[in-house]
């Protein structure tokens, strides 16, 4: 088994590299880069050993005519780049700090959920770890949910990008399409009814609006 890691977030990732290690998998991480850094992943290399089918003979056969490996987890934490906006950098950086080949990545990962384990977060590596122990593979279920959450972390990631981007220019219409993601900040201790779950979210983007609101006075 092969685990490609690729992730901007260290918090945690060397344990989780020694868990995957101990538990048999081969650790694959990122190497040359192009165009000062943008390019790192966006190779056949890496997507065709997420994206191939195990069990279509067509598939593995590609692979080995090429000489690549199937890569069974994917491990990514992306750019930085609504803390980066936070921040108050400029234009140029902010823009700098639009992942593409995370993304790309995760969304291959996720769509090959049968075969392929994808994270996005260190909050979730001691679950799989877990479960690797125990069982000594990932179920289909751990990875259909993980692939659920990864599509939802793009989406999030996404509509900060183009929340962003729409600010920087100047038009009186009103957009054609229009997005957004949140970020769950609070459990609640119900929703609308005491039976229902609740929970607060606040736009993937910089603070704003009554979810980051404070009590001044009171």
């Amino acid at each position: 088994m092969r685990a490609l890691l690729g992730v901007s977030d260290k918090t945690g990732i060397a344990e989780f590299a020694r868990g995957l290690a101990a538990s048999g998998f081969e650790l694959i991480a990122t190497d040359v880069e192009m165009l000062g850094g943008r390019i790192k992943t966006l190779h056949p290399a890496i997507h065709a050993g997420i994206l191939a089918h195990r069990t279509d003979p067509d598939h593995v056969r590609q692979l080995a005519e090429h000489g690549f490996g199937p890569i069974d987890m994917v491990v990514v934490s992306l750019y930085p780049f609504s803390e980066t906006l936070a921040s108050g950098a400029d234009h140029d950086t902010v823009v700098e700090n639009i992942d593409i080949g995370g993304p790309t990545m995760i969304r291959a990962a996720a769509k090959n959920s049968e075969h392929v384990t994808v994270l996005v977060s260190p909050h979730q590596y001691d679950a799989v770890l877990t479960e690797l122990r125990t069982n000594r593979a990932i179920s289909a279920e751990t990875r259909r949910r993980l692939a659920a959450e990864a599509f939802a972390h793009v989406a999030a990631y996404d509509a900060a990008v183009a929340d962003y981007l729409r600010t920087q220019v100047r038009t009186d219409s009103m957009p054609a399409e229009y997005s957004t993601g949140g970020i769950r900040l609070h459990e609640l201790r119900y929703g609308e009814n005491p039976h229902q779950h609740g929970a607060l979210y606040a736009n993937a983007g910089p603070p704003g609006g009554l979810a980051h609101a404070r009590l001044l006075q009171g």
